[in-house]
């Protein structure tokens, strides 16, 4: 189910869209518990990256380009 949510929330959000838990939630209807794991996962993978000046817990996801 992670992989399954993780390609749910990728092709829910536009490209360089910023976004939070907020956001999860209303795509997966989960709790909030469930998108703290999810959110991990992706920082572990490295296919987000943190958004300054947003406010805390806002991401984006990484540019092709932007990859090592």
């Amino acid at each position: 189910p992670t992989k399954r949510n993780i390609i749910k929330i990728y092709e829910s959000i536009d490209t360089n869209q910023i976004f939070g838990a907020g956001e999860i939630v209303k795509i997966l209807h989960c709790a909030p518990s469930t998108v703290g794991q999810i959110m991990s996962k992706l920082r572990e993978m490295n296919v987000v990256c943190a958004v300054r000046g947003k406010g805390k817990g806002k991401y984006r996801f990484v540019n092709v380009d932007e990859k090592d």
